[in-house]
């Protein structure tokens, strides 16, 4: 995949245990930018960012282990009303 400046991008990870939290995400070897990021807490995927809007990677800059657990409580709890039940 490259980046739109033509640069390649590379893929990358940070972590903070403290937090049980890991960020992915892609950098263009040319330009920088970054793109394509998710953050991850306790394993599950909890952010994303898309195009411009850099949600994940700011909820990772500004993340404490008390934000990680809110913001990983709040989104499994949408998700779990959100999931539609198999069909038997």
């Amino acid at each position: 995949m490259a980046c739109t400046c033509g640069g390649e991008l590379i893929r990358l990870n940070g972590t903070k245990p403290d937090c049980h939290a890991e960020i992915v995400f892609k950098k263009c070897l040319r330009c920088g930018s970054t793109c394509c990021a998710v953050l991850s807490i306790y394993g599950k995927a909890v952010s994303w960012d898309y195009q411009d809007h850099l949600v994940a990677q700011c909820w990772f800059n500004s993340l404490t282990l008390n934000r990680a657990d809110e913001l990983y409580r709040s989104v499994t709890a949408l998700q779990s009303v959100l999931e539609v039940p198999p069909e038997s």
